[in-house]
């Protein structure tokens, strides 16, 4: 008789790299295939270094095709919650940022607290099983609610119960969390990887998003889908710039006409 099997509390971080249906269509020689192995290692690599200074637990990757799994267990003590989710949206806000500006690629997703049951393969039993409410939850909001190249921030995770976390995401909510125009909150990952940086590469990240959008803009000129979410992540970075042009010299050169 096999075992009863029970789903776990977990954060769920589920993402979508838009537009990788097509490269995989018209890959060549495993170039995209390498572009997001790439990806992910630096990721991982960045997730253990966060690990040494928020938390214990170590996240746990899943990748299928376009799609990305991102799920930790949520801690039972208080602070550790805090400090858990703080190190999944570093974690989301660097793979955001790297994605874009050194692959040109948009990302699209959700982040949400729920059941989930996790199994690795192992001698015993080669299956890989991923099952539970959280992650159905999360890929619902992300093809149906996201629409644009934002990681939506859910209710579960913004509303959470515990005292010390709740405490630690309000306080601190400007810098992670943005409110969007049909008021859902989603991860403001350029202000997380310029507070990260201490200000000091402000100006170089910000220049970098600048150049990349604008490349991405002549390229797809011809696809109005794209087009959109590509218009969407420049008028976010516009509002990032004009949030932090009091603060950082020189930020204010990358400013349109009208912001």
């Amino acid at each position: 008789m096999s075992e009863t099997l029970r789903p776990e509390k977990y954060f769920v971080a589920y993402l979508d790299m838009l537009g990788s249906k097509e490269k995989i269509r018209e890959e060549k020689n495993g170039e995209w295939l390498n572009k997001i192995n790439t990806l992910y290692q630096d990721a991982w690599e960045y997730s253990l270094d966060l690990q040494k200074i928020y938390t214990h637990e170590k996240p746990i990757f899943k990748i299928f095709s376009d799609n990305i799994v991102i799920a930790e267990k949520v801690p039972e003590k208080s602070a550790d919650k805090g400090n858990s989710i703080f190190r999944l949206l570093y974690l989301l806000a660097y793979f955001q940022k790297h994605a874009l500006i050194d692959f040109e690629w948009l990302v699209r997703g959700c982040v949400t607290m729920g059941e989930l049951y996790i199994r690795d393969p192992s001698d015993g039993d080669p299956t890989s099983f991923l099952w539970g409410k959280s992650l159905i939850h999360a890929n619902y909001i992300e093809e149906h609610i996201a629409v644009f190249p934002r990681i939506i921030i859910d209710s579960s995770i913004l509303n959470m119960d515990d005292e010390m976390a709740t405490y630690c995401l309000r306080d601190r909510r400007r810098a992670y969390v943005k409110e969007d125009v049909d008021r859902l909150a989603y991860l403001n990952y350029l202000a997380v990887n310029i507070e990260e940086q201490h200000y000091g590469h402000a100006n170089e990240i910000l220049a970098q998003v600048g150049d990349v959008l604008t490349k991405m803009k002549s390229a797809y000129v011809d696809n109005e889908k794209i087009l959109q979410k590509i218009n969407w992540t420049e008028k976010y970075y516009q509002g990032i710039v004009e949030d932090n042009r009091r603060c950082i010299p020189g930020i204010r050169s990358l400013l349109k006409p009208g912001f």
